[in-house]
């Protein structure tokens, strides 16, 4: 696991999702983790983050891996767009 990125929200709503990330920076990168963690790791924040959104008529988040073969790990960025 590289840098975990999360784009597009109030930033207590960031670190709040970032705090129940589980994997860290030098951890084996597991592919499946992002969906763990939006099924059980945040679930309830996701729940609160979502009925905001929706409300407002905005997406779901995209996620982004980004291998880098130079530090042999994986970046990961969560994007809440508009």
């Amino acid at each position: 696991m590289g840098k975990l990125t999360i784009k597009g929200l109030e930033e207590a709503d960031a670190n709040s999702l970032s705090e129940r990330w589980k994997l860290r920076n030098g951890e084996v990168f597991d592919t499946s983790y992002s969906d763990r963690f939006f099924r059980i790791d945040a679930r309830d924040e996701m729940e609160r983050i979502m009925t905001a959104r929706l409300a407002q008529r905005k997406g779901l988040p995209e996620i982004q891996i980004a291998p880098n073969q130079l530090n042999l790990n994986a970046d990961v960025t969560i994007e809440f767009k508009n």
